[in-house]
């Protein structure tokens, strides 16, 4: 009985014991202004003319990256970017994140022409895709035999064979959008899990654009962190290609990836609370090559 009584006090004792665990969950909200989801557009379909019109839409949003760092440098770039290790034959330094997510991120649309352009939380539906990148970006999609795809129904009955499903449900890259309006931004909810918690550390962000162009039109929608040759190889019948998938680097070497149209946050640096919300305002554009 003493042994007893011994044992259940020891348990009793460790659930008041403080592991001194630093990692934990940061909750934010990332405030986009409608300039960044503006880009000038071709104007018509003439080949002949390149003019171009403003056009507003949240399907023009690449993905955001979100990290945790140390701190951020004010001075190494035109652009504020997380401090970094020494650049050592000419590659960037680590950043050396504490943790990392984003707003949004490649998925493979059932096409291999859509690898590396399509992001999640960006479509509603796949007649909303087949209108984004035949009407905005003069880029229509093409079937695996190189045809202009020209119907929803067999966009979806493609996915559905792809990904062995019954139903669209499980499509990451079909349904709600990431971004409400608020104002004059445009604003998502984001979570860094599982993150190291320092006091006093900064969150950064920056959102790869997709490229629009109207002399190369089959470039548009394409994106700098994306490899081509990322993600999983399909093998079927006389088909082969990648998926594509984003850089495994991009938060620890962020400046190698970040170019024109691209849009940057200021960041933020997190309190003593990490429990406290953060906004986080991607507000600064990439102009002109840094």
């Amino acid at each position: 009985m003493p042994m007893l009584f011994i044992l259940t006090a020891s348990l009793l004792g460790g659930c008041g014991y403080d592991e001194e665990i630093r990692e934990t969950e940061i909750k934010g909200k990332l405030v986009v202004p409608r300039a960044a989801a503006t880009r000038n557009v071709k104007a018509n379909t003439d080949p002949l003319d390149l003019s171009t019109v403003p056009l507003e839409d949240t399907r023009l949003l690449g993905p955001v990256y979100i990290g945790a760092y140390s701190a951020i440098d004010e001075n190494s770039r035109p652009y504020p970017i997380p401090y970094q290790g020494p650049v050592i034959d000419g590659e960037e330094g680590d950043t050396f994140p504490y943790g990392g997510t984003g707003v949004g991120r490649f998925d493979f649309a059932c096409y291999k022409y859509l690898a590396c352009k399509v992001t999640t939380g960006r479509f509603a539906d796949y007649a909303d895709m087949m209108d984004y990148f035949s009407n905005v970006l003069q880029n229509p999609i093409k079937d695996n035999q190189g045809n202009v795809l020209t119907s929803d129904v067999v966009f979806e009955q493609q996915c559905l064979d792809y990904y062995y499903e019954v139903a669209s449900d499980n499509m990451a890259f079909i349904g709600p959008s990431d971004f409400k309006e608020e104002g004059d931004n445009y604003v998502a909810e984001f979570e860094l899990f599982h993150t190291t918690f320092v006091p006093g550390m900064a969150i950064w962000g920056f959102m790869d654009a997709p490229q629009v162009t109207v002399d190369k039109l089959d470039l548009n929608g394409t994106f700098s962190t994306c490899s081509p040759s990322g993600g999983r190889t399909e093998y079927k019948y006389d088909q082969q290609y990648d998926e594509g998938g984003a850089y495994t680097d991009i938060l620890n070497r962020p400046t190698q990836y970040i170019d024109v149209d691209d849009w940057v946050t200021s960041g933020v640096i997190v309190g003593d609370d990490p429990s406290t919300e953060i906004t986080l305002n991607l507000d600064i554009p990439i102009i002109s090559e840094q």
